[in-house]
């Protein structure tokens, strides 16, 4: 498929694209291989494709960003990705098999998530899909943000019908499903709206089957604040309400939202590393399975994620 990497398994499938775990024989490393199907040829999203790689490749150097090694078109013509392999999934994936996780784990992935965006906004680029599924972890403790698969850059255009079906639903800022411009306020909420769930152990929010997108931004608008656990500190809990204001204009700052959290961990203490996922059954003899989320941008295009979120409001 790809000179100079052998293919060891898929880890990834999605409406377009196909992600592979794979091994770069010149560096014996593993990496991630993201390759569009033969059969999409819709030109818009192989500009996505490209988009995506223009952005990690900008921001590579941050140590809270995945890293993209290539990007182009294989010796067949299919567009592929190449990303460095996140060997312990996602923050979702956490989050899954653990329920509400401790506020001293979740206050320093908020900051490095935070910093990653804060280096994409000062290059003048919006993330506009943050939630945990994006927030990739490996057993080192890193934390790196992933999947820049509909990130645009801040020209204050308006959002269109095509960019609220490829963001999800229940991180999604009030202001995107009213078709309104997004900007670095939209980001923080979704960033204030992934801290939420890691600390209720489910989202905010859920579509429901079939509903209407007029409905889902009813439910955000008039919905009540989130009720948090007992454990979690008067301030950062007035924190992420402010970050999940559905007025825009009322919500913190990206800069003023992550201080803001420095000063709410000083009431944690001693940050604690987040628990590992719980072992995964047994399974039947076969390519071991590799938890999907740990692929830069595994659900960029996709409508089919794997890790379908359950409870919420």
């Amino acid at each position: 498929m790809l000179a100079g990497h052998t293919i060891l398994r898929i880890i990834g499938r999605g409406g377009a694209a196909t992600v592979y775990l794979a091994r770069q024989e010149s560096l014996n490393r593993q990496v991630a291989i993201k390759v569009l199907r033969a059969d999409v040829e819709d030109p818009k999203v192989w500009r996505r494709f490209l988009r995506e790689a223009r952005t990690l490749a900008r921001l590579s150097t941050h140590p809270h960003v995945v890293t993209v090694f290539n990007v182009g078109r294989s010796d067949d013509g299919q567009p592929y990705l190449v990303t460095e392999f996140l060997d312990r999934g996602s923050l979702g994936d956490v989050i899954a098999a653990r329920g509400p996780l401790p506020v001293g784990s979740v206050v320093p992935v908020g900051h490095a998530v935070a910093d990653a965006l804060q280096a994409a906004h000062d290059l003048g680029i919006l993330h506009r899909d943050v939630k945990p599924g994006n927030v990739l972890l490996d057993h080192d403790g890193r934390v790196k943000l992933g999947d820049f698969g509909i990130a645009r850059l801040l020209t204050g255009q308006s959002v269109t019908t095509t960019d609220v079906i490829a963001f999800t639903p229940e991180h999604v800022a009030p202001e995107v499903l009213r078709g309104e411009p997004d900007g670095p306020w939209s980001d923080v909420y979704g960033l204030a709206s992934t801290l939420a769930e890691a600390l209720i152990g489910a989202p905010l929010f859920t579509r429901r089957p079939d509903e209407r997108v007029e409905a889902l931004l009813s439910r955000k608008l008039m919905g009540p604040p989130p009720v948090l656990p007992a454990t979690v500190p008067a301030a950062l809990a007035q924190l992420l309400a402010r970050g999940l204001d559905p007025d825009p204009t009322r919500r913190p700052s990206l800069a003023d939202f992550r201080q803001q959290l420095t000063e709410a961990a000083t009431e944690v203490g001693a940050p604690a590393p987040l628990p590992p996922p719980s072992p995964a059954p047994a399974a039947p003899p076969g390519p071991a399975a590799v938890p999907t989320p740990a692929v830069a941008g595994a659900t960029a295009f996709d409508d089919e994620s794997p890790n379908a979120p359950t409870g919420g409001r």
